[in-house]
């Protein structure tokens, strides 16, 4: 990429608060991403799909240095099942330990973080209902965002539950 835009720590502090300036300069980005997914339907009438997916990028500055905040390698199994009105996805997704660092960044460690979720939908006449729950984190790990400007100090919610109605009229 010629003449990328990125935010750069400068190595500077005023107050306990580090100063950032916009740079500019030619970047080289290698990654992929890839998924592959099968469905299927049991003996009982349960549909299924199995998801497996990863990502990773490096990218560097021309000048040898890496580019800020890039995300660590990540992949994952996800698992989604349907049943008449029923629904429910159970996901874990690794993300291991970013240590390719620009200035002035702190390594990431390696998390892994596991969601899970079941729906019913209701469709009426003139309405549609969805009531679901929700699980996020359900290890309740530890887990910073390398993209995120401020992951040493405000790590991702720990382990969540959410309950709710959703009402379409």
């Amino acid at each position: 990429m010629d003449d990328f835009i990125f935010l750069a720590y400068t190595g500077h502090m005023i107050d306990d608060w580090p100063i950032y300036q916009y740079k500019q300069q030619n970047t080289t980005f290698k990654g992929f991403e890839a998924d592959v997914a099968y469905s299927f339907d049991d003996a009982f009438n349960n549909q299924w799909k199995i998801k497996l997916f990863t990502d990773a990028t490096t990218a560097k500055l021309n000048s040898g240095d890496y580019v800020p905040r890039i995300p660590a390698n990540r992949f994952g199994v996800s698992t989604d099942w349907w049943r008449g009105a029923w629904s429910a996805q159970l996901k874990t997704i690794r993300v291991n330990k970013q240590d390719n660092l620009a200035f002035g960044e702190l390594p990431t460690d390696a998390y892994t973080q596991v969601d899970f979720n079941l729906n019913r939908l209701q469709i009426t006449a003139n309405n549609e209902w969805l009531w679901f729950i929700k699980v996020n984190n359900l290890l309740d790990e530890d887990i910073r965002d390398h993209a995120s400007f401020i992951k040493d100090s405000a790590p991702r919610p720990g382990r969540s539950i959410t309950a709710g109605l959703r009402l379409i009229f």
